[in-house]
């Protein structure tokens, strides 16, 4: 983990100590783009600074010790933040499905400001693949791609196996959870009944889990979006965030569709911005939020992005406002987003996940997903979590 240091430290322009007459704002961070947005906030208005201290990644305890007056970050989502946050008014145009639950006043206490989702990569030549593929379908169009030769797939169309991250959106689109009430739970029941229908997919479609280690071993040491350009495979799943930052002569024969359960996707990796109770400017900071969330500013900051930090959006992700996705993203991002802009009622609920999930998935989850699919004799998922919870202890 790195060390927790102000950015002011790091970045002088954004906050010179001399200013006089300004509210200084502390906001902690995991998010690497609040430095740009930070200096442009305090370049184009006269009242408040915002003064960041980053850390890659956010716990309620750093709340409690650094006491930010806003906190934006990953992993928030869950009752441990929201009960100890202040209540918000959101600004109107946000996805109201990723809108937490509202008190009599209408107001939540996590705004939603932006998200990732699922995409399946394949060549801009394939005709006929729908806007948004579910399991069974990229099953069935993976398979009658596959060749053989000489009892060996010299050509693969895909396997849930090559990336481990695609086997927690395959159980999500199934509503297969590993969250409830901000607390890490699961049904072992439902998981091992998913990851069968994962294991019916290698056995069935892709002959054997011992012909996709063949595969894998002779054509698997280069970047799959490699493969994908050299014919070799057929769909490479990723995040769009992922996707967005391949250079554009890599990406330019190719295009995706979304991944979900045909109807709907379930949001990832969401960035959320909340108010803590104790602290000592809350209208400012929830005025920075309001600056943050109106369209014109988002625009605005997306194109500044573009020529300070060439990257996706704001934190390489979708915007929580549906507006900025769907009228200036693909404006902004004609070559990879063009015509193939999600709706509305195509988004699930983000996540009520608990705290450290972006930890629990990356050390615990998805690695044993992967390491039970190809042993049967690999410990419960229990068991793993309980060892990793063990770190922690002093």
């Amino acid at each position: 983990m790195l060390r927790k240091l102000p950015l002011l430290l790091l970045f002088p322009f954004i906050i010179s100590c001399g200013d006089r007459g300004y509210t200084l704002i502390k906001v902690l961070t995991d998010q690497k783009d609040m430095v740009l947005i930070s200096e442009y906030y305090n370049r184009v208005q006269d009242e408040s600074r915002l003064l960041l201290t980053y850390d890659d990644y956010i716990s309620y305890d750093d709340i409690l010790e650094i006491k930010p007056d806003l906190v934006i970050a990953r992993d928030m989502n869950n009752p441990l933040f929201t009960d100890s946050f202040l209540p918000v008014t959101p600004p109107e145009g946000i996805y109201p499905v990723l809108l937490g639950d509202r008190d009599g006043e209408g107001r939540i206490s996590l705004v939603p400001l932006a998200f990732d989702l699922p995409v399946i990569l394949y060549s801009r030549e394939e005709r006929d693949l729908p806007f948004m593929m579910d399991g069974e379908t990229l099953m069935r169009e993976g398979s009658a791609r596959n060749r053989e030769t000489e009892s060996r797939f010299s050509h693969m169309g895909f396997s849930p196996l090559w990336n481990p991250e695609f086997l927690y959106w395959y159980l999500s689109a199934l509503r297969i959870g590993f969250y409830g009430d901000g607390a890490f739970v699961y049904d072992q029941d439902r998981v091992s009944a998913g990851i069968n229908r994962i294991r019916e997919w290698v056995e069935t479609s892709n002959r054997s889990l011992d012909w996709e280690k063949e595969f894998s071993r002779k054509y698997r040491y280069i970047p799959d979006y490699k493969l994908l350009q050299k014919r070799i495979i057929d769909f490479v799943p990723m995040t769009y965030g992922e996707y967005s930052a391949l250079p554009g002569k890599e990406t330019a024969g190719m295009t995706f569709s979304w991944f979900g359960d045909g109807e709907k996707m379930t949001p990832l990796d969401g960035v959320y911005g909340g108010i803590p109770g104790e602290s000592d400017h809350p209208e400012k900071a929830e005025e920075f939020l309001a600056w943050l969330l109106s369209d014109r500013e988002q625009a605005d900051l997306i194109r500044y992005k573009g020529v300070a930090s060439p990257g996706f959006a704001l934190f390489d992700k979708f915007s929580s406002r549906e507006a900025i996705n769907r009228l200036s993203l693909p404006e902004l991002f004609p070559d990879k987003l063009g015509n193939r802009m999600f709706l509305s009622e195509q988004l699930g609920e983000l996540p009520r996940e608990p705290e450290n999930w972006s930890a629990i998935r990356a050390q615990v989850l998805t690695p044993w997903l992967r390491e039970t699919l190809w042993d049967n004799g690999v410990l419960p998922l229990s068991s793993y979590y309980r060892e990793w919870q063990l770190q922690f202890i002093d």
